[in-house]
């Protein structure tokens, strides 16, 4: 009888263990006589664990939105405000890639108003490829987790090829 029941209590023990551990931490493998597996990023020389990628929408939740005001209160004036305020470097946006072109993506609030705003990087002399616009009102809301409110606004180079895009959202 304790023969059994310790046989089902080691099953039980070894069912459960198998379940721990359902994150993205893993390791790359065996690489040392210690038997630790190191990570990509340890590596390449830095500290860490392989985690996944955040996606934008988890890195504009770590990106507050930009607060400025406007003095006009037309929503092409507001947008205007917005695209300049707008990230336009990664340590005030998140890369995002449209037609196969890295650009920045941020959130401003304009008096009240929040706006996705997509830039071309800082010190890159080229503007967005045509048709960047329609896309990105289109992708906004699986980008953001909020719902568009108005088509795009452009400033910089041309209506078909902008330097900076701004939509109003709406992420009540």
């Amino acid at each position: 009888m304790t023969k059994r029941l310790s046989i089902t209590a080691c099953l039980i023990a070894l069912s459960l263990s198998a379940c721990s551990n359902w994150g993205y931490n893993k390791g790359i493998g065996f690489t040392g006589i210690d038997g630790e597996p190191k990570s990509v990023a340890q590596a390449n020389g830095q500290t860490g664990i392989v985690t996944r990628a955040l996606s934008p929408m988890e890195a504009l939740a770590a990106l507050p939105p930009v607060s400025v005001r406007a003095e006009s209160a037309s929503q092409a004036d507001l947008a205007g405000a917005a695209i300049a305020a707008g990230g336009d470097t990664p340590q005030t946006g998140v890369w995002v890639h449209m037609h196969d072109q890295p650009l920045l993506m941020s959130m401003v609030r304009v008096n009240g108003q929040m706006f996705s705003v997509l830039k071309v990087p800082e010190g890159n002399s080229s503007r967005m490829v045509e048709g960047t616009a329609t896309a990105f009102v289109g992708s906004a809301p699986e980008l953001t987790g909020c719902l568009t409110q108005s088509g795009a606004y452009a400033r910089g180079g041309s209506e078909a090829r902008p330097k900076g895009i701004a939509v109003a959202m709406n992420c009540s």
